[in-house]
């Protein structure tokens, strides 16, 4: 049941990186402006909707009956290359078992990439307490109130993740984590987030909708502990949800399928290059001195060729890469929040997170990932807000009623039909 609000709330987040055919206009709006056009409008709206559904219907029902139909003969080896994620109750292809992924994990990846960092004995300013204890208690207090979702009870013991953090001191502004489990905090995200909340230097947050509405949220009574609870639960989130894994896999499988087809592709260029395969046939010591000319002129061209589609075939895995990238974090922000409510932290921290992951992005840095989002890793801070807000609204709205005010777009919206982070602010703004 607790799972059904991580799966409506990632429902309700994902409106802020799904593209919508038209935007959402109700009757009313359209009926007071009257004209053909306008009604038109509606119709088209109305059916383009209805099809949509139609289709998320028809698509489910087949991956449902393709699930049922290969589980009679392929149930064990489907969900192990195949599982079902917990994290968002879909299955993706992982190639590899949970027991693997540990062992990689644990014996590779962790020891690996953590060589030569220490944990920190550094205290939180003006306090006696360790900021490695404060993370470390955290969180505990996140794996005990998510446990099902963080080792689902059908995992075997020995395939059990892990999940434990290090502390280390670095000037970086960062956190990040491996598969299966291992997690590494640095020093400075703590003590900026520990700075902002006593010093006041962030005590609220504007998130703006597709229609230009805002809502500003009051943060003053966010802790550490709160923000530090969406920290650990975004880097949990990778790790329960196997990004790193899926993600190396994936571009495996990906990097396999496009040099192929583009071996393949040069391949048939060739032999429909009849000037091409009457020169190659031929003995070099029958060819003139204008043959051979001719036939190096088209070994060049087809390396030149071959070289052009390798670089297409290099920014098709770094764009496939990247998109992928930014859902995993969506995904990670928002069950993130999850997790910090489930453990009885305030999921507003996630939103203080950003303020404070943004709070020393210049301008013109601002400016190029909004509009160039598409080129990094990471979604654009006021969209991962946007979808925060609208998780937090699903699971946990009693937190934002009473600390939120409204500035509502005129524009005749139909609020029963918009998405659901829009529909709410609407209800919240007319006091509902």
């Amino acid at each position: 049941m607790a799972s059904n609000v991580l799966y409506r709330s990632q429902s309700a987040a994902s409106d802020v990186f799904k593209t919508h055919w038209l935007p959402c206009y109700s009757q009313d709006y359209i009926q007071s402006n009257g004209g053909k056009a306008l009604w038109c409008y509606s119709k088209a709206y109305n059916g383009i909707s209805a099809v949509s559904r139609g289709v998320e219907v028809i698509a489910s029902g087949v991956a449902k009956a393709g699930d049922f139909a290969l589980g009679w003969a392929m149930r064990p080896l489907l969900d192990v290359v195949y599982p079902v994620n917990p994290i968002n109750d879909t299955r993706h292809f992982v190639g590899i078992s949970r027991w693997m992924e540990k062992m990689l994990g644990d014996c590779v990846f962790y020891p690996l990439i953590t060589s030569g960092m220490r944990h920190t004995h550094e205290l939180l300013p003006g306090t006696n307490e360790r900021i490695a204890d404060k993370v470390e208690s955290v969180l505990t207090r996140l794996k005990n109130s998510n446990e099902e979702l963080l080792n689902p009870p059908s995992t075997p013991e020995d395939a059990k993740f892990d999940y434990r953090v290090k502390t280390v001191h670095s000037s970086q502004v960062n956190a990040f984590a491996v598969p299966a489990g291992g997690m590494v905090v640095f020093t400075q995200i703590v003590k900026e987030i520990d700075a902002a909340i006593k010093s006041r230097a962030i005590t609220e947050t504007t998130v703006e909708f597709a229609d230009g509405s805002k809502a500003t949220v009051d943060l003053s009574g966010v802790t550490l502990e709160d923000t530090l609870a969406a920290l650990m639960g975004h880097e949990m989130t990778h790790a329960a949800s196997r990004h790193s894994i899926v993600a190396l896999v994936g571009g495996m499988i990906r990097s396999v399928i496009l040099s192929v087809g583009r071996i393949v592709l040069v391949a048939y260029l060739k032999s429909t290059d009849k000037d091409y395969q009457t020169l190659a046939a031929k003995p070099s010591s029958e060819l003139s001195a204008f043959e051979r000319d001719a036939l190096a002129n088209k070994e060049r061209l087809y390396t030149a060729l071959n070289d052009v589609f390798g670089w297409v075939e290099d920014q098709v895995k770094k764009l496939t890469g990247l998109f992928n990238s930014r859902k995993n974090e969506y995904e990670a922000d928002v069950t993130g929040a999850y997790f910090t409510y489930q453990a009885d932290y305030n999921p507003l921290g996630a939103l203080y997170l950003q303020e404070v992951l943004g709070q020393n992005q210049d301008k013109l840095s601002k400016w190029m990932h909004k509009n160039l989002e598409f080129l990094y890793t990471h979604p654009y801070g006021e969209n991962r807000k946007r979808a925060i807000f609208a998780a937090i609204s699903e699971m946990k709205p009693q937190a934002l009623n009473g600390r939120t005010n409204w500035e509502i777009a005129e524009k005749g919206y139909d609020y029963n039909r918009c998405s659901p982070a829009m529909k709410f602010a609407h209800q919240l703004s007319q006091g509902e």
